[in-house]
């Protein structure tokens, strides 16, 4: 049995009724595991300092919710869950959703929405706003509550089903995890319960699926990479601090990387490699030998060959020890896909392609966020210390000096 710690005895409660059913069903909880409660703040630590590598949690399928076979509700600020007719879940996975549900309305989690998303923060600001989606090639979804926002003038507007959906969404899509199950056809989007409560970090544990004996249980190893903390953190994909920001809500300074902002990079006599800024972009291609290192860096691509354009997803800023090369190593990869057998470039005129493609795409991202920073900076000298305001100009402030650091060592490489 896991440790409870909280400083609610209804919440409280409902933990140990989860930890409860989620062994009935046939997972597992490391019993030096601690599920932490503050303030309405869920997390996972352990009771003292433990291996890396160490499964401190496992989900059997039988305990998992997919998205599709339940429909939640907000009223009154607080969540509702019914089940349709369709729904295929055990009367155990029902006892789970409603206990997370419960969970989720322990803690405040529709106020805390209202009150701490980055889109309804942002709304009073239009102009912030167009700039915000400058740096970034915002998910459909996102793209979609941007506009619903940009319409309204004051939260008192949301008071429609409108805006019940858009708390579900934006609320929901921080929880899911893409999970591909072995007896469905097509991956689905699910809730976990107490793999939930663990917070995001770069160095965090990933999440293992299928692995083991049990097809289709889903497991989480101890990651604990921040020096004198306890807490276990998950990796939920690859993501630098405006990546976080925009999905997530919160800033993650430890993100080793910066994702750069659109930008076309033109090559002579051969064509033009489109740059999006996607998040959640991942190339599952098979990489080589040469490059397998490059798993987390390396962006999904699309030629058209008739126009000589290949698009790519994203490109990453590397500012981490070990990983300055990566950005010159993935330009050289996304050159060759764009030349591929038509073009034969010389070496110096590779090299320098990349090099020169390198600074266009540092300078883009040093004028894209000083920018950012002068803007958000002048509204806070107008509008007063608005915490969002100044997140975002901490935001910049944050991207700019991990820029400054690649942008010192590149000198050297």
């Amino acid at each position: 049995m896991a440790i409870i710690k909280a400083d609610n005895l209804e919440i409280e409660k409902r933990l140990i009724e989860l930890e409860r059913l989620v062994i009935e069903g046939g997972g597992g909880i490391h019993s030096d595991l601690v599920i932490h409660n503050h303030e309405g703040n869920l997390s996972i630590e352990t009771k003292e300092p433990m291996v890396r590598g160490k499964e401190i949690i496992r989900l059997s399928r039988e305990v998992l919710s997919p998205e599709d076979q339940y429909i939640l509700h907000v009223k009154d600020d607080l969540f509702d869950v019914d089940f349709p007719e369709y729904s295929t879940m055990s009367s155990l996975q029902k006892k789970i959703i409603e206990c997370m549900v419960g969970l989720y309305n322990s803690t405040n989690k529709i106020t805390q929405q209202k009150n701490g998303t980055l889109l309804l923060s942002i709304m009073p600001y239009p102009e912030l706003i167009k700039k915000l989606r400058l740096g970034r090639t915002f998910f459909n979804k996102a793209v979609k509550w941007l506009d619903y926002i940009q319409q309204k003038d004051s939260k008192q507007t949301f008071n429609d089903e409108e805006f019940e959906s858009f708390l579900i969404d934006t609320f929901v899509r921080t929880r899911h995890l893409g999970y591909s199950d072995y007896i469905r056809e097509s991956s689905v989007s699910l809730i976990m319960p107490i793999i939930d409560f663990m917070n995001h970090h770069w160095a965090g544990a990933g999440f293992n699926i299928g692995k083991g004996t049990r097809k289709g249980d889903l497991a989480v190893a101890c990651s604990q990479p921040i020096k004198g903390s306890l807490e276990c953190y998950a990796f939920y994909g690859i993501m630098d601090s405006f990546d976080t920001l925009i999905r997530y809500d919160f800033v993650d300074e430890f993100a080793p990387v910066v994702r750069s902002i659109p930008i076309e990079l033109d090559v002579p006599n051969v064509g033009t490699i489109k740059v999006n800024s996607l998040t959640g972009a991942i190339n599952k291609k098979k990489l080589t030998k040469q490059i397998s290192d490059l798993d987390r860096y390396l962006p999904t691509m699309r030629i058209d060959k008739e126009k000589h354009l290949l698009t790519i997803s994203h490109l990453m800023i590397p500012v981490k020890e070990g990983s300055f090369m990566a950005l010159r190593r993935v330009l050289h990869v996304v050159l060759a896909n764009l030349t591929h057998e038509n073009v034969k470039l010389d070496k110096k005129i590779r090299d320098a392609w990349i090099k020169e493609a390198e600074e266009k795409v540092l300078k883009a991202n040093i004028d894209y966020y000083n920018d950012l920073k002068a803007y958000t900076d002048k509204l806070i000298k107008t509008k007063g210390e608005v915490s969002i305001l100044r997140c975002i100009s901490d935001l910049a402030t944050l991207q700019l000096k991990k820029i400054d650091l690649y942008s010192k060592v590149k000198k050297t490489l």
